[in-house]
């Protein structure tokens, strides 16, 4: 239903000599137009549902039999709950309508006055009328205010949209202490939302998290708290950023690596990898820790557990080093600890309790397993090649690809990596070792990919660990167009051919992590440079499949998939990135221009 205003304008579109012949012949009169607008408005204003509704309970009264009478309850339970969709549905397709401009203003100003007007104050008395209200009406009246309050919060010189907004929810403020719980909440949280900008809260739809998705947070901000006393440790180890200790040697003259102050690209890529912000797996493993402690009291002393590709921290820290970080570190130990490291606490015992077990924390690797595991992993790479290239000759199928990928998860062959490692080195081999031209078929294998629910995040937590760890290791210094190669794959991946997969297709919001990780670019001008690629990508795409509505199917994707996730960046850097693109479509400067379409 949400889809059936914007598929009817798509379809206006895409047939507009057909539809140009109709409104000649018929006095510029659309006959599908009107049947829509008209079967709309007779199910709005259909009043005989009560009539009907009370005539069936006055039967159920008088019915005798027990078996007809339970029977005739269950009718009426569907009866209710049919027309309760379809009341809803209604309001959802009218909103819908409105936003691809097929109703007026007036129309949708007539429906929420319809459905609030039995709150109104009694035009003789002054008085509100005593509760209770109806509603089901108040209901799709602040359903509509949410969907169109945008629209609707812009004034006009026909229509003055930001003082009927105010009228409209001050009215419904004064009224919320009559109405139920439910009504209360709704009626706080579309006010805050126009406070908000018609900006919805991150996670507004998600529902309750997974217990999984909680023991990720806990330990993300682990290592985000580490991070910081480390950096505090280093600072205190230096004497501070001004000191002479905290210098980098000096690198000789002749020196071929001076950019780099000594480190060479693959010495780059391992402290990076070593250093980025990694995401971990969902899937707890087995005889782990998830306080990370050596022992199992609440207070035991913290010990430093360093997880992933990089197989840990970098092993040319001195001994003189070590001895200052223990010391520091035993200082670091008096402190109290944050209400993260005690809702983890709470957690692990929680789970020790219920188990029955005792877990131990994980020895650390040591070199030899570190590089016998990176040694594996970089095998993972070379499996995905040999996929796109039997996918490339004919030999294999899309799906067949997509499932000898996942056979890679949990393989020995491989290192048994988990689905997060698996998708880095993915997203690792289609940027540095792909050529463009066979980008598009990597998209699709990740589009098909991303449709199994229960490894996607993983999958997505992989790509963007991956992109934390190009900006660290400064990756654009040996592969220039690396940003450009990776939107490539992205968007194949989101506008992938439908013929190749029946599925759902990923969304640019679900690449919304990779593109913020990306923004860290410290370069000049290349903070949103994936972004903007993608976008522009996008843009040229549509321009390419609708020639009349182009713009406004590029618009509509930036307003509502990605803008709204992307939290706390800086949008007026955003907008000049956007202005300084030039995209090759027709009737457009720039992009920023085809993105604010309306």
């Amino acid at each position: 239903m949400v889809k059936h205003g914007r598929v009817h304008r798509y379809t206006c579109s895409a047939d507009a000599p057909a539809v140009d012949k109709e409104l000649k012949e018929n006095s510029k009169l659309s006959l599908c137009r009107n049947a829509l607008l008209n079967r709309a408005q007779e199910t709005f204003v259909n009043k005989t549902w009560e009539e009907e509704r009370n005539v069936k309970v006055k039967a159920i009264e008088d019915e005798e039999d027990p078996k007809k009478k339970l029977q005739m309850e269950i009718d009426l339970q569907e009866a209710d709950n049919k027309f309760r969709r379809r009341k809803f549905g209604n309001i959802t397709f009218i909103g819908q309508l409105y936003r691809q401009s097929l109703l007026s203003t007036k129309i949708v100003q007539w429906c929420l006055f319809d459905l609030i007007k039995h709150t109104h104050r009694n035009p003789d008395t002054g008085k509100l009328p005593e509760p209770p209200f109806d509603e089901e009406s108040l209901q799709c009246a602040i359903q509509l205010i949410e969907s169109l309050g945008k629209q609707l919060d812009q004034s006009t010189p026909e229509f003055n949209g930001k003082e009927y907004l105010d009228q409209t929810l001050k009215h419904l403020e004064s009224i919320s202490s009559m109405c139920s719980n439910k009504i209360r909440f709704m009626i706080m949280n579309v006010i805050e939302l126009r406070q908000n900008r018609w900006i919805p809260r991150k996670g507004v739809d998600q529902g309750p998290k997974k217990l999984a998705e909680i023991h990720n947070e806990i330990k993300r901000e682990q290592m985000e708290n580490q991070l910081q006393r480390d950096q505090y440790d280093r600072k205190l180890r230096t004497g501070g950023s001004t000191s002479q200790h905290g210098r980098n040697p000096p690198v000789a003259r002749n020196s071929l690596d001076n950019r780099f102050g000594g480190a060479k690209g693959g010495d780059r890529r391992s402290i990076a990898a070593s250093k980025a912000k990694q995401t971990p797996s969902s899937v707890q493993p087995k005889s782990v820790s998830l306080l990370l402690k050596g022992d199992n009291s609440l207070g035991g002393a913290r010990k430093t557990w360093h997880q992933g590709s990089g197989g840990g921290g970098n092993s040319s820290t001195t001994e003189t080093t070590k001895s200052a970080w223990q010391k520091t570190s035993r200082d670091e130990s008096q402190r109290k600890n944050s209400a993260v490291d005690e809702r983890a606490a709470s957690l692990a015992a929680a789970k020790t309790i219920c188990s029955g077990k005792t877990e131990s924390t994980p020895e650390t690797d040591s070199e030899e397993v570190k590089a016998m595991r990176e040694e594996k992993y970089q095998k993972i790479g070379k499996e995905v090649g040999a996929v796109l290239e039997s996918y490339d000759e004919g030999d294999m199928k899309l799906e067949e690809c997509v499932d000898e990928i996942f056979k890679i998860v949990n393989n020995e062959k491989y290192g048994c990596p988990n689905v997060n490692e698996v998708f880095y080195r993915f997203t690792e081999y289609a940027v540095e070792k792909v050529r463009k031209p066979q980008l598009p078929k990597l998209g699709h294998m990740l589009c098909l990919a991303l449709q199994k629910n229960e490894q996607k995040q993983e999958a997505l937590a992989g790509m963007s660990r991956y992109c934390a760890m190009s900006v660290e290791a400064e990756m654009w210094m040996d592969i220039p167009d690396i940003w450009s190669k990776l939107a490539d794959l992205l968007v194949n991946a989101v506008y992938c051919d439908p013929n190749l997969t029946s599925g759902s297709r990923p969304s640019f919001k679900d690449f919304t992590n990779v593109f913020l990780e990306a923004s860290k670019d410290d370069r000049k001008d290349k903070s949103f440079e994936l972004l903007v690629i993608s976008l522009k990508r996008m843009a040229e795409m549509n321009a390419k499949v609708d020639a009349h509505d182009h713009a406004t199917m590029s618009s509509f994707v930036y307003q509502e998939e990605v803008l709204p996730f992307l939290q706390n960046i800086d949008r007026v850097k955003l907008d000049s990135a956007l202005r300084a693109c030039r995209p090759e479509v027709p009737g457009f400067e720039d992009l920023y221009a085809v993105l604010h379409h309306h």
